[in-house]
């Protein structure tokens, strides 16, 4: 009886125990195991998505270094194609990681999302612009604060300043955190290009180099990706009712008025080349 007693007094202050909040996030060890799990379970999937943008940057750079008419402009097309759509790729592989769906359904999914994300990146550029203009550590505190943008976007449907006010909620407390996972992320991923480039470059030239850059990317992008959705979730774990927050733009102005500085910004500098530009042919003339 005392025994029966003893093991239900402690199952009780275990469950007390899991219902109270957790004060940070997983250890790093922690998130990158989970990572690795994740990326064994949906590798194939995952690469064959950052396949095509990924081919089509690597023809970009042969059609460049073939150093024949019109081959530069061709190769230069081909770039920009691929450097879009490595870009909105993470639309299908974030749809293929929560969902768990093939190649095509992925793609599909992700196909109607396109428009309102391109507005979305450029609500983010200007936010981050205009932070860097109002003594640059706002636009570096904006920069980490995104970190989730996409997760957001496409898992809780959130557009425009909604998506950019509710990856910035999660953050908030746990911005230190995020920042030293997300900037280890980062050193891995570059210290890998880095070696590649270091192997490849002198032996076989600048365009070598790239490609094999591109290559190590097809294995880089979904483990980056996995591990960004991995500790979205964390922070949604942590903080769950502004998960539920609808809309999440209470307390956005900051992001608001970041915005309306960068377009200040643009339009000033603007204005000016064309004075400068005119003043020049003016004096031409």
């Amino acid at each position: 009886m005392f025994l029966d007693l003893l093991y239900l007094g402690y199952m009780e202050n275990k469950e007390k125990a899991s219902r109270k909040p957790k004060l940070s996030l997983d250890p790093i060890n922690s998130l990158f195991g989970d990572t690795w799990t994740l990326y064994q379970e949906r590798f194939v999937q995952l690469i064959r998505i950052v396949l095509l943008p990924t081919l089509v940057t690597i023809l970009g750079y042969t059609i460049s270094d073939l150093h024949l008419p019109f081959t530069a402009a061709i190769g230069g097309v081909a770039l920009f194609v691929g450097w879009l759509m490595s870009i909105f790729n993470i639309l299908p592989i974030i749809f293929s990681i929560h969902n768990k769906t093939d190649v095509d359904d992925s793609y599909k999914a992700a196909l109607p999302w396109v428009l309102p994300f391109a507005w979305l990146l450029i609500l983010e550029m200007l936010a981050v612009m205009g932070g860097l203009v109002l003594f640059i550590v706002p636009g570096i505190w904006l920069i980490f604060a995104f970190s989730f943008v996409s997760y957001v976007f496409v898992l809780e449907r959130r557009h425009g300043f909604d998506a950019l006010q509710q990856s910035k909620n999660y953050v908030q407390g746990y911005w230190w955190q995020v920042v030293g996972r997300v900037l280890l992320m980062a050193i891995f991923v570059m210290m890998a290009a880095a070696i590649v480039q270091w192997l490849v470059e002198p032996t076989f030239g600048v365009a070598a180099a790239s490609i094999a850059g591109m290559i190590l990317s097809l294995f880089t992008t979904p483990f980056t990706a996995l591990f960004g959705y991995n500790l979205y979730n964390n922070l949604k774990e942590l903080a769950p009712q502004r998960a539920e927050t609808q809309p999440a733009l209470s307390g956005g102005g900051f992001i608001k008025a970041s915005v309306i500085v960068a377009i200040v910004a643009l339009a000033v500098v603007i204005l000016v080349a064309i004075f400068f530009s005119w003043h020049g042919v003016a004096r031409s003339l």
